[in-house]
């Protein structure tokens, strides 16, 4: 069983790229020790208030967030927020992890909501290149680097006072 991001989800359903698709099965995230949540993961779509052309951006996401265009989003393989088009039967069975993405959204909770986010994504960055890319350490000694920067990290910031 892995965690993975939705976004990754079409090749692990395509035979091409995964030799298991065929076995591969996708659920919602089941409940933790503190409650049932997941993080989005990605950016959203963001508008820079001192930009020149910040009224196109607003034109653009007034266009985006229109159901009809959130329908055809979804039809071309993106993912919609828009709660019709989730629940939609085409949407839901459109693909195999279609319908655990719907549940998801019901749970998403925005864990990197810290002025300090910048800083912790680095710490991840650079270990997870370290045994993902480089490997030059193990998974374990990764995931332990980065726990242990992270607890320093939301210590200086206070976060356990």
């Amino acid at each position: 069983m892995a965690m993975n991001y939705f976004a990754f989800f079409p090749a692990l359903a395509n035979p091409e790229m995964n030799k298991y698709a065929d076995v591969t099965g996708f659920f919602a995230n089941p409940r933790g020790p503190k409650g049932r949540y997941a993080a989005l993961g990605g950016q959203g779509a963001s508008i820079i208030t001192y930009s020149k052309k910040k009224d196109l951006a607003f034109d653009w996401l007034k266009w985006f967030i229109k159901p009809e265009t959130q329908e055809k989003w979804a039809e071309l393989g993106g993912y919609s927020c828009d709660k019709k088009t989730l629940s939609s039967e085409k949407f839901l069975n459109a693909t195999p992890y279609n319908r655990a993405f719907m549940e998801t959204m019901a749970m998403v909770k925005d864990f990197w909501a810290v002025p300090e986010y910048a800083e912790l994504l680095e710490v991840s960055q650079r270990y997870w290149h370290e045994y993902i890319v480089a490997g030059t350490i193990t998974a374990k000694q990764a995931m332990d680097s980065i726990a242990e920067e992270w607890e320093k990290i939301f210590e200086k910031a206070g976060y356990y006072k």
